[in-house]
């Protein structure tokens, strides 16, 4: 490889780093406030709360997920790609052009929703109300979710981190108030209005201020742009959708049979869950838009990153699996049935990197298809195991289907990442793998505390990684210098110099 190339390729890893950590720390500061908030609303009205609130949330995003007909991601591949070639007349134009779609789309669909409101209210067996708020939900998180596209594509995911954290907190003071004065799960439902609005509102205001610097530029609406953002976007849509109805409609199917309460109990199991995957969704999420502006050393870039996040995600995933009952205990005991779900969960995190991993890699290299193949991999064995084993085993059988499908699609992203010219090491994926949660299970046998256990985890599988290369010294030089600035790092080299010695044994 040339050393130009390789340049290049630090560069790559760098803004993926250093983007990768304020997508990291907006999830972690949104999800901590998410916590304090779901834990409050549920010490006042226990988990049912929750249920009512979740059987909302999930209506919504699956009438989203359907009619935002994959716009929101497929616009990263143009508003990515034009930033990263300067172009900002199409950078304008592909977001006004998509931005206008969904504007339109949205208002429709709401305005039909309201119409036959009773109809989903008696299916569903829950009032009118909350089919309305639905409906709100489902209009401001689309123009929200194509707002944040913009900020991705051009990498202003320091705005993200401000925007969410200023949103999240309206939630949580707004929602809040209401439900102490009694609202329920009207009020908890309406804490995610009051964020979906404030994020328009932020969004809205840096948008304008982002085209005023490129205001030469005309604002017009290209059905060309449409149509191609269609293009794009359609394979992550159906996929998407599946999905998308998979989960949410295991939620909604809980909450009818099971009601409202084991329905809060296994939402908050998936939000922890999601959490965990934040870290390394947050990486492989940007690294999409930043390979669609590459010319080469894609399958480079796609293999640093994703030895990366494999090794710091599974470590933690490990010790999720392993003290799951403490971590839900820490929402009360009404919430400890739900450590099992949480485990199962916790067991999918590697399959995730790899999926999230290549997908993100073919679809910046256009290879549509691909993407669709792993996502159709994914969807219909859950969506079909969900209908079937939901209604059987509860929450455990939406647990089970959930992971299925990343072990389906897992085989398929494999395939097809060799195509692309990116290859795994076989030993180094089942090193990164066996390890951590080998020491988890002995861990959980031997009845270690969660504190002592989980340094364990961490500190062991850190110092193995280390020392067969699955990270190297670059990679922390790199990590430091996209997150850090400069007069800090060359401060604390001295110093971290003998950590990494011991470390790499360099």
């Amino acid at each position: 490889m040339s050393e130009e190339s390789t340049g290049k390729n630090n560069l790559t890893f760098g803004k993926v780093v250093s983007g990768g950590f304020w997508m990291y720390l907006d999830t972690i500061v949104v999800s901590v406030i998410g916590y304090v908030y779901w834990f409050l609303i549920g010490t006042v009205g226990g988990p049912s709360i929750i249920g009512f609130a979740s059987a909302t949330i999930s209506l919504a995003a699956i009438i989203m997920t359907t009619i935002s007909l994959g716009i929101p991601v497929g616009i990263q591949r143009f508003l990515g790609k034009a930033f990263g070639e300067n172009n900002f007349a199409d950078l304008k134009k592909y977001f006004v052009s998509a931005f206008f779609l969904v504007f339109v789309v949205s208002s429709i669909v709401v305005s039909a929703l309201f119409l036959v409101k009773s109809y989903f209210s008696l299916l569903l067996n829950i009032d009118d109300i909350y089919i309305i708020l639905a409906g709100v939900l489902v209009f401001l998180n689309g123009l929200n979710t194509t707002l944040k596209s913009l900020f991705i594509s051009i990498l202003k995911i320091d705005k993200i981190f401000y925007i969410d954290t200023v949103a999240t907190i309206a939630r949580l003071i707004g929602g809040l108030y209401l439900v102490f004065l009694g609202f329920g799960g009207i009020g908890a439902t309406l804490g995610f209005v009051f964020a979906g609005a404030t994020g328009i509102i932020l969004y809205g205001g840096y948008t304008i201020i982002i085209f005023r610097k490129i205001r030469t530029y005309p604002f017009t609406v290209s059905f060309e742009a449409i149509r191609r953002v269609l293009e794009a976007g359609s394979v992550n849509w159906l996929p998407a959708m599946i999905t998308t109805f998979g989960i949410q409609s295991g939620l909604l199917i809980l909450f009818g049979n099971q009601g409202s309460y084991e329905t809060g109990i296994y939402y908050i199991s998936y939000a922890i869950f999601s959490v965990l995957v934040a870290f390394p969704n947050a990486f492989l999420a940007l690294l999409f838009p930043i390979l669609s502006g590459l010319k080469q050393g894609h399958a480079v870039a796609t293999r640093r990153t994703l030895n990366l996040v494999l090794s710091a995600s599974v470590p933690l995933a490990a010790i999720l699996a392993t003290y799951s009952s403490f971590v839900l205990g820490l929402m009360g005991p009404a919430y400890l049935s739900g450590w099992l779900l949480l485990s199962i969960l916790a067991l999918s995190v590697p399959l995730v990197c790899i999926v999230n991993g290549v997908t993100s890699l073919v679809y910046a290299l256009g290879k549509y298809r691909q993407v669709l193949g792993i996502g159709l991999a994914a969807s219909i064995i859950r969506v079909i195991l969900y209908f079937y084993l939901v209604p059987i085993y509860g929450s455990l059988g939406t647990a089970i289907s959930f992971d299925m499908g990343f072990v389906i699609s897992f085989f398929v992203a494999v395939y097809y990442a060799k195509l692309s010219n990116l290859y795994f090491r076989w030993r180094d994926f089942g090193l990164t793998t066996s390890l951590p949660f080998g020491l988890g299970f002995l861990m959980w046998y031997f009845a270690v505390p969660w504190y002592l256990g989980g340094t364990i985890i961490l500190a062991t599988s850190l110092f193995v990684f280390a020392r067969a290369k699955l990270y190297t010294k670059a990679d922390i030089r790199d990590i430091s210098v996209a997150i850090l600035p400069g007069s800090i790092v060359k401060k604390i080299a001295p110093k971290a110099y003998p950590i990494l010695k011991f470390l790499f044994g360099e």
